[in-house]
């Protein structure tokens, strides 16, 4: 198993939950291992002394069972020495410069009989300068759900520079890096990064955006009242988008929209969505999305007024192999690493609806990396249709 599937798992696994393809025979345990590398500053192109280093260690189940901490010497060295040493264990390293959080590009591992592992992290100088930041992508995914237009955002962004982009300061008097709009008759709004707050009329995250490509992600779901048979979701951009992709559930509404093409209509085990491709949006601009015969679906809201939020399903336990696709495109391994350190083992609330769009989002962005040559053919195939079959499960759960 690839260090990049198992990065983009472990922010998502939940407190209860062992997905099975983290799970390895453990092997002897020891405590001689050595985990050494350098802190280079990347902006500045030298090393760095005196940052603070911390060493993650976690079992084959993505438990943490050990954290240590230390300081690296004045020419940026950092050794770890008498390291709990496993081959079915995984190591994560983080440094701490100008209070921002700088994981390892990947968890690393010893393998057999292996007793050093060497491994360099790379910190940045802090910009409030926005020019370096780019939105690569935006996906949407529309499904219907007892009177409601339930949609899901996610958000990629990268940074091309040499700093680390913080961002100036909101109305709040707290740092803002991305800005995010959601339509304005919205309800149920969640979004996965528990950092984003509203703002003056939208919403704002204060994460600092790390240089590289899609280093950053941010997911918003909401839902729409269907209280008319006709209907618009608008949402006015913040930044230029590259690309957009459209994935809407086939059940009797028709959606149309000036800036998305349509690709055809995608079945996923028995279920048919409408697959819709936009790019090159520019900021300020609205993304307007028309609705038509939405009286198709049963709609509560128009039968029982002061209805004003979806219902909530029971929970499924498949979130982690949904989520571990992300951590084969290197456009979010850092997202995910990063919140490995910052919120390890987050338990999610969710619901088989939120675990049907999320499941679609991620077979979306599966094709857009096979597209674009990020992943091999055969990996591609087997996580299509390992994800598939989870879709299944997620569609006979609900009924």
């Amino acid at each position: 198993m690839s260090a990049c599937l198992f990065a983009g798992m472990m922010y998502y696994i939940p407190n209860t939950v062992q997905a099975s393809p983290l799970k390895q025979t453990p092997t002897t345990l020891t405590e001689d291992g050595i985990i050494t590398g350098k802190v280079i500053n990347g902006t500045m192109g030298n090393p760095h002394g005196n940052i603070p280093v911390t060493l993650q260690i976690l079992d084959h189940s993505g438990n943490t069972i050990d954290t240590i901490k230390i300081v690296t010497t004045n020419n940026g060295l950092f050794i770890f020495e008498n390291v709990k040493r496993s081959t079915s264990m995984f190591y994560l390293l983080d440094a701490t410069y100008n209070d921002i959080s700088f994981p390892s590009s990947e968890f690393i591992q010893f393998q057999a009989e292996e007793t050093m592992l060497e491994h360099d992290l790379t910190v940045y100088e802090t910009t409030p300068n926005p020019e370096s930041l780019y939105q690569s992508r935006l996906h949407r995914i529309i499904s219907y759900n007892l009177g409601f237009i339930d949609i899901t955002d996610v958000y990629v962004f990268g940074n091309s520079g040499k700093h680390a982009f913080v961002g100036e300061m909101g109305t709040d008097k707290q740092h803002e890096t991305i800005k995010i709009m959601i339509p304005v008759d919205a309800t149920a709004i969640k979004f996965e990064n528990n950092t984003i707050r509203p703002s003056a009329g939208y919403y704002a995250d204060s994460q600092p955006i790390l240089p590289g490509e899609d280093s950053y992600m941010a997911l918003a779901q909401y839902s729409i009242p269907i209280d008319q048979s006709e209907d618009k979701v608008e949402i006015t951009l913040f930044y230029n988008i590259s690309n957009t992709i459209v994935l809407a559930e086939n059940a009797g509404p028709t959606i149309q929209s000036e800036q998305l093409i349509l690709q055809g209509v995608e079945t996923m085990e028995g279920e048919d969505y409408q697959l819709l491709r936009g790019a090159d949006f520019k900021a300020d601009e609205s993304f307007t999305i028309m609705f038509g015969n939405l009286d198709s679906v049963n709609m509560p809201v128009m039968e029982q007024k002061g209805s004003t939020s979806p219902s909530t399903p029971t929970r499924n336990d498949q979130t982690v192999l949904l989520w571990a696709i992300l951590g084969l495109c290197g456009a979010v391994l850092g997202f995910s690493l990063y919140y490995t350190v910052q919120y390890p083992q987050k338990n999610h609330d969710t619901s088989l609806a939120e675990e049907k769009v999320r499941l679609l989002a991620l077979l979306t962005e599966l094709d857009k990396i096979h597209h674009d040559g990020n992943v091999d053919e055969n990996m591609y195939q087997k996580l299509r249709s390992e994800n598939r079959a989870l879709l299944k499960d997620v569609l006979q759960k609900g009924g």
